[in-house]
């Protein structure tokens, strides 16, 4: 009579690791810091609808940003943390008679992260779900003319996140690189303004008497490096 093998999937995950092929999860405690940048196709209406009634046809705008964080494996296939979501959006406006209106209004998010791994056909690559919400503020977000007499700086913040999937793919035992493309959901809803140099403040209003936003919703494309420490028996930080 034949003996019956059974393979436990412990025992499975020992063979491939004998194998070399052993999917490239953090163990559990590992810590993580990333740094890179991002990307966001933001819509451009939040501007145009304080020149409405009048049609621009001459605007530039552009939204590249800044994101990091740190992360900690509670278990191989998940991590938590916390990180920054940093979006430069700016829009220049030109008039015809060659004036220039520059709007600044980057938005800082503070976020807390949720990280779903899980591995792939290669033992260096991984794929991963990602979940971030958090609180998005305006930091240093203007808006200044080509006559320096007048310019006003403007405050708000409102709570916001982004879902994302990415691609995790390791470069060394402890350095991997990330892509990621996702949709963040963030618009400031409530603005207040303080104009210079008079002083005077209060919130912000479109012409026809409602209350303007600063929309940061959109597609959001990152790359970013990421530092792997600490852990034991991992593929991603030991070899």
């Amino acid at each position: 009579m034949l003996n019956r093998l059974t393979l436990t999937a412990p025992a499975v995950l020992g063979l491939l690791v004998l194998a070399g092929t052993a999917p490239a999860l953090p163990p559990m405690g590992a810590f993580s810091i990333d740094l890179g940048g991002s990307y966001s196709a933001v819509s451009t209406k939040d501007i145009e609808d304080f020149y409405a009634p009048l049609t621009l046809d001459n605007h530039a705008g552009s939204a590249f940003g800044f994101q990091g964080g740190v992360a900690y494996n509670v278990s191989p296939s998940f991590q938590v943390g916390a990180g920054v979501d940093l979006i430069s959006k700016q829009y220049k406006v030109t008039w015809s008679n060659g004036d220039v209106d520059t709007w600044k209004m980057p938005a800082l998010g503070i976020l807390g992260r949720l990280r779903w791994l899980m591995p792939m056909n290669s033992p260096d690559l991984l794929f991963a779900i990602s979940l971030a919400a958090g609180k998005y503020t305006l930091s240093g977000s203007s808006l200044t003319y080509t006559d320096p007499t007048f310019s006003y700086d403007f405050a708000g913040s409102t709570f916001g996140g982004v879902l994302a999937i990415d691609s995790e793919y390791r470069l060394a035992s402890s350095v991997a690189v990330d892509v990621s493309a996702g949709y963040r959901l963030a618009t400031i809803k409530t603005i207040t303004f303080t104009e210079h140099p008079t002083g005077a403040s209060d919130t912000v209003l479109l012409r026809d008497g409602t209350k303007a936003s600063f929309d940061y919703s959109g597609l959001v494309i990152g790359l970013s490096l990421r530092f792997y420490f600490g852990g034991d028996g991992s593929s991603v930080t030991s070899q």
